[in-house]
């Protein structure tokens, strides 16, 4: 017995230091892991946590290592060798490009960045101690319209110079070339000033005047654009003996405001507010039932449906606007088709197999669109045949990005969201969402929807979007998925890719390239489709 109870006790000695050998082993991994920073992922999510706990801090970078263990990258033909800078090594990674396809979109982007130079901010050095009192940053200029140079002033400390320097010389110039000065000087002071370079971009003044009489001088210096820059920024750099100021001057032509002229009364009606946009394909029954639900809880909105199935049928129930495309013309196609026919100042979009329930408040979302002009698009959510929250389906994601000389690494963490909306606790930021949201018609516009995404797209819209529209979710208003799937549909509907490139990873790897993207991370692996059986489905007939 006693040799017994020895070895039990040897084994399980045995057991507990390999345990916490193993444990050590892994803490000190992941404490080099920590130290390098190339490939840690960006902290702008739950900094306050990360900076207060140092397992936190670590622990992606840790998640990430073990992924790097059973990750499946795809890679481009002709791969090029990665630079140094971000990655992203998890599992369902897309990326790098080709070498090939790499130089083209390297060549494309140098030339975009060219021509747009004058719209960037460009550094100024701001001393510690000057005699100017100046507006840095702030003047707007109308393109071809004089404007003065407003701010621009010495102060009366500087006299003590003026009697080692008389003459003394004041000079503006445009540092970017594009605009010119010009000053009016008094009469009186015509025997004292000398003006050099009027109506050109270096102008110099020479005078002895007093600063009080300089200042005066100043206030009727006036700037002015050379060309018709609708964007584009200067910067004047002003000098006084051996002082420098810098003025940030943006050419801009404000573009007029875009209103929806509406009676008191309107305002508070939301059918005069909102149009339902959806695209549909095949799938009449479906269409129907949500033209029916729409009918049921807002009888008098109208309803855009966007049709480029191969056999038109017509669309039952009330206010329907039904557009007509040429057969597989495209799920982005038909959306933007969609968009372009809105005439109110919002719109809702859902999937032609989403239902309307009670827990569909348009009003809701509306309200708060309402209140916070900020946003640009509040998203619904769906629900279960019980009418609570779906958590399984349409759960918005973030994308965590960094940045490295061969374009962003982006990492899509799903399901995710940002912070709440102030007072809003149910609704919360996001980068992205599904396919039920009301949107400002006018901001939407100014991405759309790519029409190259024929048959299937979704995350596309959102890199798009990214830093042009601000998006959040809510989880308190909720929408009916009454999935639906016939083997036709199957058939067309999902053939992913671009254009005529078919696949999934075509379609991944045409946002690489339109998006200036290293690689995607945290996207689902591509899982084929369950095919349809072997038969000939030229008169076979939709479901219904």
């Amino acid at each position: 017995m006693r040799i017994v109870w020895a070895l039990k006790s040897i084994f399980r000695y045995t057991i507990t230091f390999s345990l916490f050998l193993w444990l050590f082993t892994m803490y000190l991994h992941g404490n080099q892991m920590c130290e390098d920073d190339d490939d840690q992922v960006s902290s702008n999510v739950e900094p306050r946590e990360v900076q207060n706990d140092p397992f936190l801090s670590c622990r992606e970078s840790f998640i990430q290592w073990i992924d790097q263990l059973r990750t499946e990258e795809i890679y481009d033909e002709d791969m090029e060798v990665p630079d140094e800078g971000c990655s992203c090594h998890r599992f369902g990674s897309y990326g790098p490009l080709g070498k090939e396809t790499l130089d083209r979109r390297r060549y494309l982007l140098e030339k975009m960045n060219g021509e747009n130079t004058e719209i960037k901010d460009q550094l100024v050095h701001c001393p510690v101690m000057s005699v100017f009192s100046f507006i840095g940053s702030g003047i707007t200029v109308e393109p071809l319209v004089d404007v003065k140079t407003l701010g621009v002033s010495i102060h009366s400390s500087a006299s003590i110079f003026l009697n080692s320097y008389s003459p003394y010389i004041v000079s503006f110039r445009s540092t970017r070339i594009l605009g010119s000065f010009k000053v009016h000087v008094n009469e009186i002071y015509a025997d004292k000033v000398e003006i050099i370079g009027q109506n050109t971009d270096f102008l110099r003044i020479n005078s002895s005047l007093s600063i009080d009489e300089v200042n005066q001088l100043l206030s009727n210096v006036t700037y002015r654009s050379n060309e018709m820059y609708m964007n584009a920024r200067d910067v004047v750099q002003v000098t006084f003996l051996h002082f420098e100021a810098q003025l940030n001057l943006h050419i801009f032509r404000e573009p007029f405001p875009k209103l929806y002229n509406m009676d008191i009364d309107d305002v508070t009606v939301i059918n005069k507010q909102v149009t339902v946009v959806t695209k549909t394909f095949l799938r009449y029954d479906s269409v129907n039932k949500l033209v029916e639900s729409v009918n049921r809880f807002y009888p008098n909105m109208s309803i855009i449906v966007v049709d480029d199935s191969e056999y038109p049928q017509p669309i039952r129930g009330e206010n329907v606007k039904h557009y007509i495309m040429p057969f597989k013309e495209g799920w982005f196609a038909g959306r933007n088709l969609g968009l372009s026919q809105v005439a109110t100042k919002y719109f809702f979009y859902v999937d032609d197999d989403m239902v309307f329930t009670k827990n569909t408040k348009l009003e809701t979302l509306l309200s708060r669109l309402e209140q916070y002009p900020k946003l640009d698009i509040l998203g619904a959510r769906t629900e279960d045949k019980k009418g609570t929250l779906d958590d399984n389906m349409f759960n918005p994601a973030i994308y965590m990005r960094n940045r490295s000389n061969s374009g962003y690494c982006i990492y899509r963490r799903h399901p995710k969201h940002y912070h709440s909306v102030e007072d809003l606790p149910m609704c919360h930021y996001a980068d992205e969402i599904g396919n039920i949201f009301l949107g400002r018609t006018a901001s939407v516009r100014k991405v759309g929807f790519d029409p190259m995404l024929d048959r299937v797209g979704h995350m596309e819209f959102y890199y798009d979007a990214l830093g042009v529209l601000r998006i959040a979710v809510c989880d308190d208003v909720t929408v009916f998925h009454d999935r639906t799937r016939t083997q036709e549909y199957i058939s067309h509907r999902y053939t992913d890719g671009v254009g005529e490139r078919v696949g999934y990873k075509e379609r991944v790897f045409y946002s690489l390239f339109k998006n200036n993207l290293k690689c995607i991370g945290g996207v689902k692996m591509p899982v084929p489709p369950k095919q349809p059986p072997n038969i000939d489905l030229k008169g076979l007939k939709v479901k219904r």
